[in-house]
């Protein structure tokens, strides 16, 4: 038997143990799928990287399919493994494809028309080819990647599945009700360039779908421009070039962009230029970088200022590095509840800067700093030192910070995270080997970092005390993380 810590070992009949799943499955419909450059191959995530499907979240009720109530605890059982929210096997998919085609993982070759779970076989992408005699279609759900046999499927293809992420951050089909109170004026669905010439600069555009976008026109006279996606959607937005925002002769001009994701086929930005009053980004991803399936890199997606801003504000984001050049000037900028990637993730040397709930991969370079329950990964450089503050937070040892309160100083981050890599459903999560300060370290007693709202910490303490309060005398509680 796998020994679990110490010398007890994990199983026996004193053992009781609680099986906990950290990551949430997102199900999302109505994805364009990346293709290979050849053959029949496909990634289900959109910018081409490998990422593993997930099951769906929610399980039916034995006592609901029997017609009783929910609460009669003699019609309980046990969740099953495709039932819980955890990464799809690969011998589990083979073994339970009724149950879990279409409801976890669907795949559209034409427009309205699935490949049936009885056309479909599991098996290793790992060499993009795979032997399945008589099947349509062959899935790894461990990569997230999808072979046709045969005939190529039409353009129109599309997929519907579960990526799992540790909560509510960078887009994602959670539910962000605030955008139906936005009417919006223009809307797109179904994929194709975006933003057109015709379309104002100052009105509310919605991306209706999940689908792939591109290529984004340039906007030479923004005044009030609203991009979004509609609620529960995550829209994937593929920049050719360089997407320049620029305000013209407006002045005060602002920019909300929400729940998207935006991406590049090379080494672009999204620049600002002209004179903001505020720009806003919400529950949207700058993709960091990384490597696709094939192995070729992902460039990351810089937001770059060369314009005067009063106050930038991102939420519940995924970003890029973040800078100011060619005369740019930006004033403020508050981030929460969200991570930062980049080898000079804030390149702010002129700017107020307030982070709060926020996780940086990457150098911090800025003038004021008012942090709390950050976690930086790499140098601190703060030019005054005299105003600010770095309350419960941590920072690597030597870094430039001004007052700091409560907080704590790191050698070696890599061991903190479960993951690094944008993609991997772990991404940004504190892993079981982080020092308890970082996990325990934020004011409320919650982890430091991006996802200190989710309480992770606390919930399990209160998990713990239900145990010792009421589990039957002689039995050994274990807590293990299944994701």
């Amino acid at each position: 038997m796998r020994q679990h810590r110490g010398t007890d070992g994990r199983y026996g009949i004193p053992k009781l143990i609680f099986y906990l799943y950290r990551l949430t499955a997102f199900r999302v419909a109505g994805v364009t799928p990346h293709a290979r450059a050849a053959g029949n191959g496909f990634t289900f995530d959109p910018s081409g990287r490998d990422a593993p499907l997930f099951m769906p979240r929610n399980r039916p009720q034995d006592a609901s399919q029997n017609g009783e109530r929910a609460e009669n605890w003699d019609a309980w059982r046990p969740a099953r493994e495709w039932e819980l929210p955890a990464p799809m096997r690969c011998r589990l998919l083979a073994e339970a494809k009724g149950r879990l085609i279409p409801n976890g993982v669907c795949v559209e070759e034409a427009a309205g028309t699935s490949v049936r779970a009885d056309q479909v076989a599991a098996g290793d992408l790992a060499g993009w080819t795979a032997s399945a005699p008589g099947k349509r279609l062959v899935i790894d759900p461990a990569r997230g990647r999808f072979l046709f046999v045969g005939a190529p499927p039409a353009p129109s293809s599309s997929v519907t599945y579960h990526y799992g992420f540790p909560g509510e951050i960078g887009a994602g089909t959670y539910d962000r009700r605030e955008v139906e109170g936005r009417k919006p004026k223009f809307t797109h669905h179904g994929g194709g360039p975006i933003l057109g010439t015709a379309q104002a600069n100052n009105n509310v555009t919605q991306i209706d779908d999940s689908a792939t976008y591109g290529p984004l026109h340039n906007k030479l006279a923004v005044r009030a421009l609203t991009l979004q996606a509609a609620n529960q959607q995550r829209p994937y937005l593929r920049l050719q070039s360089n997407w320049l925002l620029n305000t013209g002769q407006n002045k005060d001009s602002t920019l909300l962009l929400d729940g998207l994701w935006l991406g590049g086929a090379g080494s672009f930005a999204v620049v600002l230029r002209g004179d903001y009053e505020r720009v806003t980004i919400r529950s949207c991803t700058f993709d960091p970088g990384g490597r696709d399936a094939e192995g070729l890199p992902i460039q990351p997606l810089a937001l770059v200022v060369e314009a005067q801003v009063e106050e930038l504000v991102i939420e519940k984001s995924i970003m890029g590095p973040i800078r100011t050049q060619g005369g740019g000037a930006l004033e403020n900028v508050t981030v929460r509840d969200s991570i930062i990637q980049g080898a000079t993730a804030l390149g702010l040397p002129a700017s107020e800067v307030r982070l709060e709930r926020v996780t940086v991969f990457g150098a911090v370079n800025v003038n004021r700093l008012w942090a709390t329950e950050a976690l930086v990964t790499a140098q601190v450089d703060v030019t005054d030192t005299q105003n600010g503050c770095f309350r419960f937070g941590a920072a690597p040892t030597g870094s430039r910070l001004p007052r700091p309160y409560e907080s704590h100083f790191i050698s070696d981050a890599n061991s903190l995270f479960t993951s690094r890599r944008f993609g991997d459903p772990g991404y940004g999560q504190l892993s079981e080997a982080a020092p308890v300060e970082i996990r325990r370290g934020a004011e409320n007693g919650s982890e430091i970092g991006a996802f200190s709202q989710l309480l992770n910490p606390i919930r399990l303490e209160s998990l713990q005390a239900k145990v010792e309060e009421y589990m039957p005398f002689g039995l050994i509680p274990l807590f293990v993380y299944e994701t």
